[in-house]
């Protein structure tokens, strides 16, 4: 079954999985119909303005494209979307404070302090950082650690903040791509699984496999 891809939020350990399956069950057909299903599964501004104004007729450009941008980065282009991440709503603490580190390791960004700080800039919650004020706090594990002691692992959303992404309109879907994926998930087992929550206490990071990276806004300057 192939996942959503949401470019803007995606990490690298996510944005290999989803080619992975992509590629899996896209394998019989033909070039045309391969690249729609890709678009079909493509969500987020970042891929949106790649695809719109980048040339892609065939698939192994698909393939470059998706291995420069969301795959290979730099130190200094993780650096660059770890500037830019936001957490996006309904996202939790634990899952958040994961996504900024996995990206500040990718981008080897090791002082505890400056992680901290990146941590806090894009947290989006006034009522997460009320709490964190307050606090003696100065690094990501102990921040989690406070929130979840405050019985706080999701805030009270505020629409107001996340006004920029309510903003971004959601692009239909081709029909017959859709009908297209509907089939091939009849006949694939599932290559992407959700992972569990973990239990932790006191809080530490998850660790994975690949180098994972958070959303960026950042429009890069390589073309596909």
């Amino acid at each position: 079954m192939i996942q959503l891809f949401y470019s803007d939020k995606s990490t690298v350990e996510k944005s290999q999985s989803f080619w992975n399956a992509s590629v899996k069950v896209s394998t019989c057909l033909n070039e045309t119909a391969r690249l729609s299903v890709f678009r079909g599964c493509l969500k987020g501004k970042t891929g949106e303005n790649r695809w719109m104004y980048s040339p892609i007729n065939e698939f192994e450009t698909l393939r470059r494209g998706v291995h420069n941008q969301f795959i290979c980065h730099t130190p200094l282009q993780m650096i660059e979307r770890l500037k830019n991440a936001k957490r996006e709503k309904g996202i939790s603490i634990e899952v958040w404070a994961d996504l900024v580190l996995s990206l500040c390791d990718a981008a080897q960004c090791t002082d505890p302090q400056m992680r901290y700080l990146y941590f806090l800039a894009g947290l989006q919650s006034k009522e997460w950082k009320a709490a964190l004020s307050t606090s003696m706090v100065s690094t990501i594990p102990q921040a989690v650690t406070l929130l979840l002691y405050k019985s706080m692992l999701f805030p009270n959303e505020d629409d107001a903040e996340f006004a920029d992404e309510a903003k971004v309109k959601p692009v239909p879907e081709n029909a017959m791509v859709q009908q297209m994926m509907t089939m091939m998930q009849q006949t694939q087992n599932p290559l992407v699984q959700q992972p569990k929550q973990l239990a932790r206490s006191p809080w530490s990071p998850r660790r994975v496999e690949h180098t994972a990276a958070v959303h960026d806004a950042y429009f890069l300057t390589f073309r596909w």
